[in-house]
């Protein structure tokens, strides 16, 4: 496969790059009625000056010419994967603008107000009296050219093999020829191009360059395409800090990749209309600006419901069940984290809430969100000129990207063998313990730095190759302190004091459902050793017992209910059932056989 991950250097192979959108299909310019031979009309009609006529006989053999509508071209027939058949109608309106129509065959079979209802709607002008409008319906029902659309309702990409992406505005690249079934909101209509790739290149990716927030934001909108492939959640980083310091600029520089400013959206929605923004933008990317607008009590089921990719389940009116799916990559902005946004409506956030939505500060750079402001006087300048940029130039890059990858995610192992070697390597540079939600997030990063490489690979953003990556590693770095995540060897120092403790004196702990609590260290059974407070902290001592819970935690040791303590209800059998610490006696993951000591 070429023009792929090089997965013996971390890089990508370089390859010649288209440098525009060039190659993306639309119905709307697959045919034109400029171009249009009247022998592409069923028998008995005719095309004059971008008008339509039928065409009969009289009594003495002349064709008369009967004028029945303006302009009209039936480009194809389009069928949904259900069975639903359709013909797909050009209609140019009064002032020259083409409109695609979905005309449902069942439609064709009713009364011609019904079926010439949707087509007048969009400016098709028809003439007077029941026969012309016999004539058109004729025309309609027998027009049948040979081209075929597959029908759709999913944006990005349509399928599972990945061979076709559509973009909100009805454009799409790849191997089929499809047409949307659906009406847009407006983050579709936002969804659009303008300006040139190359200007974006210059006035909008350059900047980033020695700014690794503004890379990190970039490279998250190459993401969206790369999830469907690798069979990766979405999700993705929440941009936190004071206001006026440059967050909502990322957020614009991120949406340009896919279009115009408005496809920033706002947080302050129901989660059923983010619903519809998220299927909207699949296989794309989500920005989200201001998390205080809303509700605390339903954020943390919002990020689960856009990482998870589906929707609530609803009942049609033929009963059948049905809901909203997608995969996107999400880049939210706010004030606060989401663990505080959540905590100031009595709402605990939970690990796996925290880590589909990775908190970054973008306050802490020597300007605020930047680190290099290329020359200009101050931060605001900078900004500023970066706002004008993604005004004047955007859609483009998010369309050539799509096109570049299109042949290549079939075949994901280079891919995924990048994604490795950033894991092997991050984990190797910091001392990671590699197990746990760490790594869970350190796998978001690797498809950031996978995706940013491959766009500067395929010559979208003028970035020197390693740049994504670099930029990658230190984010990383940037989160993971914020956590006081302990490193490998503080969590093998700390296991082995209890293995070594466990070598000389697991006699002491008794046999589950014997001995009093409060007159025993803990109990043992076949697989867990169950230590009392008292007889845990005798060996990790009293201020370092819940650090030392959270160690044996991260090495996949513990067993625990919920809650801080990291503590576990002994079971029925168990007098009093008190509470304690359940270390296994084998290491998940890891071999580590007390039972063998």
């Amino acid at each position: 496969m070429n023009d792929v991950i090089d997965t013996s250097s971390s890089n990508v192979v370089s390859f010649s790059a288209p440098r525009s959108a060039a190659g993306l299909t639309n119905p709307l310019k697959q045919a034109s009625l400029k171009t249009h031979a009247p022998s592409g009309l069923p028998a008995g009609f005719t095309l004059i000056e971008q008008n339509i006529y039928a065409v009969e006989t009289d009594e003495d053999g002349n064709d008369v010419e009967t004028h029945i509508c303006s302009g009209l071209e039936v480009v194809g027939l389009c069928r949904s994967k259900e069975g639903r058949w359709g013909h797909v109608l050009h209609i140019t309106d009064p002032d020259g603008v083409v409109h695609l129509v979905v005309l449902e065959a069942a439609q064709l079979v009713g009364t011609p107000a019904n079926i010439l209802k949707p087509l007048v709607e969009k400016g098709l002008w028809v003439a007077h009296g029941t026969i012309v409008k016999k004539h058109l319906v004729n025309l309609l029902q027998q027009w049948k050219p040979e081209a075929r659309f597959e029908r759709t309702r999913v944006l990005g990409w349509i399928d599972e093999s990945f061979d076709t992406f559509a973009f909100a505005d009805g454009t799409s690249v790849g191997k089929k020829s499809i047409v949307l079934d659906q009406h847009l909101n407006s983050v579709g209509k936002a969804m659009c191009a303008r300006g040139s790739l190359e200007a974006w290149r210059e006035t909008v990716a350059r900047p980033c360059m020695g700014n690794p927030l503004m890379i990190l934001a970039l490279s998250q909108a190459f993401v969206g395409p790369l999830l469907g492939p690798l069979e990766m959640d979405g999700g993705g980083f929440h941009l936190l800090g004071t206001s006026s310091r440059g967050k909502s600029t990322l957020l614009g520089l991120a949406a340009s990749v896919w279009g115009a400013p408005q496809f920033v959206q706002s947080w302050r929605a129901t989660d059923n209309a983010l619903e519809d923004v998220a299927s909207t933008c699949s296989s794309a990317l989500l920005a989200l600006d201001e998390m205080h607008q809303v509700l605390p009590k339903i954020a943390g089921d919002i990020v689960y419901m856009l990482a998870n990719g589906r929707g609530k389940q609803r009942m049609s009116s033929k009963g059948s069940s049905s809901g909203n799916s997608w995969r996107v990559a999400v880049l939210s902005s706010g004030e606060i984290s989401l663990e505080d946004h959540m905590m100031s409506g009595n709402k605990t956030v939970q690990a796996g809430q925290e880590i589909r939505l990775l908190g970054i500060s973008a306050v802490d750079r020597k300007f605020g969100a930047f680190d290099n402001l290329h020359g200009e006087a101050n931060p605001r300048i900078f900004s500023e000129k970066l706002k004008a940029a993604t005004s004047a130039n955007y859609g483009h890059a998010g369309r050539c990207f799509v096109q570049s990858v299109i042949g290549k995610v079939g075949e994901v192992e280079p891919f995924e063998g990048f994604m490795n070697k950033f894991v092997d390597s991050v984990v190797a540079d910091r001392d990671m313990q590699v197990e746990g939600q760490a790594l869970r997030a350190l796998k978001k990063f690797a498809v950031l730095a996978l995706a940013g490489e491959l766009a500067t690979k395929y010559g979208i953003t003028g970035w020197d190759s390693g740049t994504a990556l670099a930029a990658a590693k230190e984010m990383f770095g940037l989160w993971l302190d914020s956590r006081d995540t302990a490193s490998k060897t503080e969590v093998k120092a700390c296991c082995e004091l209890t293995r070594e403790w466990l070598i000389a004196n697991q006699d002491e702990l008794k046999p589950v459902g014997t001995g009093k609590a409060g007159e025993v260290v803990g109990w043992r059974d076949q697989n867990w050793f169950y230590f009392s407070p008292a007889g845990w902290a005798a060996i990790h001592g009293h201020d370092g017992a819940q650090t030392a819970a959270r160690l044996h935690d991260a090495a996949g040791l513990l067993r625990s209910n919920s809650g801080p303590t990291l503590q576990w209800k002994m079971p029925r059998n168990s007098p009093g059932r008190p509470k304690v610490y359940a270390v296994g006696t084998v290491r998940r993951h890891i071999k580590w056989d007390i039972r063998a000591a």
